[in-house]
């Protein structure tokens, strides 16, 4: 069921479902409060709750330090999987994870792209249903 890649300023994207795309960000680029802007409207309009996110680190990127903030602070995402292909793409994911100790951040990290949307699918299950 997945959908054509659409292109945002810095990054592709491709809707695999209602709930869930996956995000591949441009190489070498810096990502900045006001593509996470774009970003986020892009969510909003296209998902629905829970909003289930595969980031694909094929490239090489990095963020500003408010862009790593409002990433891992945003409550519209329910879960993010992360595809890693080298340690350091994994270290500096870990330590992104831990910039707000105050929030829990619903992310994992995966080596390979189908074990990282088989745990999506299992958080949507767990995603909790309104009355």
């Amino acid at each position: 069921m997945a959908g054509a890649w659409q292109r945002l300023c810095f990054a592709d994207i491709q809707l695999i479902d209602d709930n869930t795309l996956e995000i591949v960000a441009d190489e070498y680029v810096e990502l900045s409060s006001a593509m996470l802007d774009e970003y986020f409207d892009f969510l909003r309009a296209h998902l629905q709750p829970p909003r289930l996110i595969l980031a694909n680190k094929r490239h090489a990127y990095t963020y500003t330090f408010e862009a790593q903030r409002r990433l891992v602070e945003n409550e519209e995402i329910f879960a993010t999987a992360v595809v890693v292909y080298t340690p350091m793409q994994s270290a500096t994911t870990q330590a992104l994870s831990k910039m707000t100790p105050h929030v829990e951040w619903n992310m994992r990290l995966f080596e390979q792209r189908d074990a990282a949307l088989a745990w999506l699918h299992q958080q949507r299950d767990r995603y909790p249903q309104s009355a």
